[in-house]
């Protein structure tokens, strides 16, 4: 589990990725910036998670990092200052074990 400062990401043991709370910034990752005070189905197969001030990361089972939410000062790493609404890949062909968001 993963608390950013309006919203909380969890995964469940079979890798299933649920998110909650504030979505003014799309930090859910659900397609939408309507809040939700119920966990909201995001994906399969992550194996970590972290929670942003208004953004969130998470890392699939392959390694691969996903981002999104507020992108204003380009925290989600895709090369640009777009938010992003849903998990967007970080097309940097590397993979990773864990991630960090403040």
């Amino acid at each position: 589990i993963s608390i950013g400062l309006n919203h909380t990401l969890a995964i469940k043991y079979t890798g299933e990725l649920f998110a909650w709370g504030d979505n003014s910034y799309y930090q859910l990752g659900d397609d939408s910036n309507l809040s939700s005070d119920t966990p909201i189905k995001i994906g399969d197969n992550f194996k970590a998670i972290c929670s942003g001030k208004n953004h969130s990361a998470a890392i699939d089972e392959n390694g691969y990092l996903y981002t999104w939410g507020d992108n204003t000062y380009g925290q989600l790493g895709l090369g640009d200052n777009d938010s992003r609404a849903v998990p967007t890949k970080v097309d940097d062909n590397d993979t990773y074990v864990d991630v960090s968001c403040k």
